[in-house]
């Protein structure tokens, strides 16, 4: 996996990250990785996809956070579906 990411902090609650990632194999296989919902490889190629990401946090307190994301993947050669996967993710963490 090699990645590339660049964030901001435009205030002590908020911090921002956007991300270009690339996975691959070591090697051609036709078992690659399960997380894709239909994630059989054909063993023809090695690389797996990219994937551009945004996450945030927000800390509106100091015993509270919520955290959002989103990402796109676009499968590689590696993969028999080729249909792009997007997730949207938002979690909100409080200890007392």
């Amino acid at each position: 996996m090699g990645s590339l990411a660049v964030g901001v902090r435009p205030s002590r609650k908020l911090s921002v990250d956007l991300g270009v990632h690339a996975y691959a194999q070591f090697s051609k296989s036709t078992t690659g990785p399960s997380a894709r919902f239909h994630g059989a490889t054909n063993g023809n190629s090695a690389f797996l996809g990219t994937e551009v990401s945004l996450a945030g946090a927000w800390r509106p307190g100091k015993k509270t956070k919520v955290e959002f994301g989103v990402g796109h993947f676009n499968p590689g050669p590696a993969y028999i579906d080729q249909t792009p996967a997007t997730r949207v993710y938002l979690r909100m963490t409080a200890t007392f």
